[in-house]
């Protein structure tokens, strides 16, 4: 499998750590912070608009062109801006530890805003680092690595943060948390430098839309416009059932913060290990057009364990056997995703591009909230697991519109 590979240059190794800082603050201003939220006894409308705060996740890729050019600190541009992100990220948590939902109802979610913003900018370097380090052969390896390390970053902040919680409290969680960001500090200072030809860039607009044009004149506008549709829905099943996931399981199902954790942290680790390599082993042997569509087939009946769950209620096993699948099949998804991401990409303006064709994936899980608790009132849970498996077959349907493009890639 992926870890026997021994002799992986430290290039790739660096990518599981970068990984790790990548996905850390996601959840923390997401499903934890959703949690915290729902224990305060805040409403389900109001949780449902959470999800608003990761809008940097999605426009990131306006800022991306400075942090592509730039080397404000000397040390290259990835590891320059990968530092000053991690430090802010740090900085920023601890301030979030101070507040609460009750309390700050304004303060608290500006600056979880704020920490999605430093977090969707150290988005930039790390991405950025992730596609350039991998040469053709990498892709796999690196995507598993990259999936690895986020979602071990995510089982931890989700998982863990509410053990935490429990025993413990939300301010100590989330200044736990911020320490945890040294992984990132320390991992950067040993990331290697690649080689970088240097490009003569006159003016602002040229740092600004050269990546843009240069992606639209080799890709067409049909292509891209098709591109566009499958990276923004390719991931809506998973972000129809995780957009209000916390709350369904504290509120509906009686689940204590320690059950949530406990369940999460062991069977959710373990199946993300499992379904990244084994996602990544067989991109190795699979065409990106055919990963596409047979993993993404995989997330989509993932979902379908929630019915079972919801029919049984507040069941520990159940409940174990669906965070396993989910989380399984959900990484196995997130090796097609970034090996699409990184195929169309050109090393030239790896940072921009990058920022913006992930972008697209974060729209769904950013403005799907409001909608997920409209029609979670409306049609009941039930119904709303079989609409977020369904969604995912229909997005699917997108992908052989695109397969000359990545086929040729």
């Amino acid at each position: 499998m992926l870890l026997s590979q021994l002799r992986t240059p430290l290039r790739i190794w660096i990518i599981l750590f970068q990984g790790f800082a990548s996905g850390l603050p996601f959840a923390l201003v997401g499903s934890t912070l959703s949690a915290w939220y729902t224990q305060a006894g805040v409403g389900i409308l109001s949780i449902g608009f959470l999800s608003l705060v990761g809008q940097p996740y999605i426009y990131k890729f306006i800022w991306a062109p400075l942090m592509d050019r730039f080397d404000p600190l000397g040390l290259g541009r990835r590891r320059s801006w990968m530092l000053i992100t991690q430090i802010c990220l740090i900085l920023s948590l601890c301030m979030m530890a101070q507040l609460s939902p009750v309390q700050d109802p304004l303060l608290l979610p500006l600056l979880a805003l704020l920490t999605a913003f430093f977090s969707a900018s150290q988005d930039v370097p790390i991405s950025a680092y992730f596609t350039e380090a991998a040469t053709e052969h990498e892709r796999g390896l690196a995507a598993g690595f990259m999936t690895i390390g986020y979602r071990v970053a995510f089982i931890i902040t989700s998982a863990s943060a509410l053990i935490l919680a429990q025993h413990f409290g939300w301010k100590a969680t989330y200044l736990s948390m911020a320490a945890l960001m040294s992984i990132g500090l320390i991992s950067t200072w040993f990331t290697p430098v690649l080689p970088y030809k240097e490009q003569h860039v006159h003016t602002f607009k040229e740092a600004l839309l050269d990546p843009f044009k240069e992606l639209w004149q080799r890709l067409g506008l049909k292509y891209c416009a098709l591109i566009l549709l499958v990276l923004v829905t390719y991931k809506l099943t998973d972000a129809l059932a995780l957009a209000l996931n916390s709350m369904y399981l504290l509120r509906t199902l009686h689940f204590s913060l320690t059950e949530v954790g406990t369940i999460n942290k062991i069977f959710g680790f373990a199946a993300v290990i499992i379904g990244s390599l084994v996602g990544g082993y067989w991109m190795r042997r699979l065409s990106l057009f055919q990963a596409l569509i047979i993993f993404g087939a995989l997330q989509a009946l993932g979902n379908i364990t929630y019915l079972w769950l919801n029919s049984v209620g507040h069941d520990a096993t159940v409940f174990a056997v669906t965070v396993f699948v989910s989380n399984f099949t959900n990484g196995m998804g997130n090796i097609a995703f970034l090996a699409l991401v990184m195929s169309l990409c050109n090393k030239e303006f790896t940072g921009t591009q990058y920022a913006l064709l992930s972008a697209l994936a974060a729209v769904a899980p950013v403005y799907i909230g409001p909608l997920a608790a409209l029609l979670v009132a409306h049609v009941g849970w039930d119904t709303y697991y079989v609409i977020t498996a369904a969604a995912g077959f229909v997005t699917l349907s997108f992908v052989p519109l695109i397969k000359k493009v990545i086929e040729v890639r």
